[in-house]
């Protein structure tokens, strides 16, 4: 049976009625949905198909508005979906159905745990956490609460990043300002999914592209969207320079424990032009400890270069 025969069935059945209004069945709008998504499924990279369109899941279809509505399971999802995505699922949904339908994406919530299929086909219950996680991972979150046994308590000392410690971080840089494209979707699928699981999706994440197509903006929307996310958590953004001149200072004054202290204190660490420690044998020493000990900890580490 077709679309349209599935529809011409239920327009017969209602004829009629003394409203007026033409309606369209649930399970038609349910099946046109499918079709589309797979279609669209086609057209994407599988990690961005799987960051964005995946986890979006039918929810009703409003025949007074000609209306779908459609539900994501957060607002970053959301938001990159209509700016990005909304005309190739209104294409997709005019190629299945010979047919205009506006739609309507919504961020689901604890009144929209309906019955249907998400767009990956599975049915019945909440949204999967396919890219976006509402709730930090039960291992992260327990390390921010423990302090972890590698760490002494963070106020007993200066020289300790402290709970809900944000370094270096620029609050304009975030997901919802970063302009995808074609050349960096991948990036920034993998990114968000760094930020919504830290230490568990793409760890160590590396960034590498030529000068001036984000990378640093990128490192700064990881670090805004946890430090909002989980407050207590423990991030640093800085350059390999920075790294490096604190390094030179602490080695200079006496210091290297304190260094060391506070640097694998850290629950996300962001290193940006990760390049010019070539050839600085000390720093790179350094560093490798320092990564090591935030890695074993399941602690996020994101660097970035253009070489």
């Amino acid at each position: 049976m077709t679309l349209n025969q599935i529809d011409q069935g239920y327009e017969a059945r209602f004829d009629g009625e003394s409203s007026g209004a033409r309606t369209i069945e649930p399970a038609f709008t349910q099946d046109l949905w499918e079709r589309a998504v797979g279609r669209l499924k086609g057209a994407f990279d599988s990690q961005v198909f799987g960051a964005y369109l995946k986890p979006l899941r039918f929810s009703s279809f409003d025949g007074s508005k000609n209306e779908i509505r459609i539900l994501a399971p957060s607002n970053l999802v959301k938001n990159h979906v209509q700016q990005n995505y909304a005309a190739r699922i209104l294409n997709a949904l005019r190629e299945e159905s010979q047919r205009e339908f506006e739609v309507k994406i919504e961020v689901a919530d604890a009144g929209n745990t309906i019955s249907g299929n998400t767009a990956g086909g599975e049915k019945g219950s909440v949204i999967p956490p396919v890219v976006v996680v509402k709730k930090p991972s039960s291992s992260f979150v327990s390390g921010l609460q423990s302090g972890r046994a590698r760490q002494a308590k963070p106020s007993a000392s200066p020289s300790f990043f402290r709970p809900g410690e944000a370094t270096g971080l620029n609050p304009k840089y975030t997901f919802e300002n970063f302009i995808v494209g074609n050349s960096n979707q991948f990036c920034h699928a993998a990114a968000m999914r760094v930020a919504e699981r830290p230490g568990h999706s793409y760890n160590p994440l590396f960034i590498y592209g030529g000068v001036g197509l984000g990378k640093t903006h990128i490192l700064h929307a990881i670090g805004n969207s946890v430090h909002a996310r989980i407050p207590k958590a423990r991030i640093a953004y800085m350059s390999s320079e920075t790294f490096t001149n604190e390094l030179i200072q602490s080695l200079r004054n006496a210091k290297m424990d304190e260094f060391k202290q506070r640097m694998r204190s850290l629950d996300v660490l962001l290193i940006d032009d990760i390049q010019f420690m070539c050839g600085k044998e000390r720093t790179q020493e350094e560093f490798f400890h320092t990564f090591n000990t935030l890695y074993d900890a399941k602690c996020q580490i994101v660097l970035t270069s253009d070489k």
